[in-house]
């Protein structure tokens, strides 16, 4: 059986490639993620992936600030996190948002999308950077959560938490691995 140090340890390699600085909500802040959010504490409803508290937010865009990495078009990357859309009334997304070469914010959104109106769920999937389009290549892009509805309507609020994107497609043990750790 592995001791608490050698999971760390193999932890901390997988995390590196885990491009998300702000994983889990489970101390109570929001690190870097914008878009005038707050976390919510949701023991109520019983563990989600481990997890008892998500950050809430209610804008249309929620930037993990000063978070801005490096991708070349056609890279494809792993994406995972565990969402509660029951009340937003748009569909709720998390990908990268991407930046042209001048490091122009192009607005082309690489992302997974989730209906509204769900209940917590853990989503998988993978997205993968444009090869073509407006102002390409895309050589920069920030994570990014969005309710996507028009800018300045109610768009409601969602819940988010265990997040990831990672350049590896086999990536999926990273949220396991932080709650046995932690």
């Amino acid at each position: 059986s592995a001791t608490r140090s050698q999971m760390a340890e193999g932890f901390s390699q997988m995390v590196s490639s885990n491009f998300i600085r702000k994983r889990n909500f489970e101390n109570g802040m929001t690190g870097n993620w914008g878009g005038q959010g707050n976390i919510e504490d949701l023991s109520s409803l019983g563990p989600i992936n481990g997890m008892t508290k998500a950050f809430k937010w209610a804008t249309r865009n929620a930037f993990e600030e000063g978070n801005v990495i490096d991708v070349s078009p056609g890279e494809t990357y792993y994406v995972e996190f565990v969402v509660n859309t029951f009340y937003a009334k748009y569909p709720v997304r998390f990908g990268l948002n991407t930046y042209g070469p001048l490091g122009e914010n192009v607005g082309f959104n690489v992302m997974i999308e989730v209906p509204s109106g769900q209940p917590t769920q853990k989503v998988t999937g993978t997205i993968t950077i444009p090869t073509t389009g407006a102002n390409t290549p895309y050589t920069k892009a920030r994570p990014l959560l969005q309710i996507n509805g028009p800018n300045g309507s109610d768009l409601g609020y969602a819940y988010v938490t265990a997040l990831a994107i990672s350049p590896n497609a086999n990536n999926s043990q990273i949220t396991q691995l932080e709650k046995n750790i932690n």
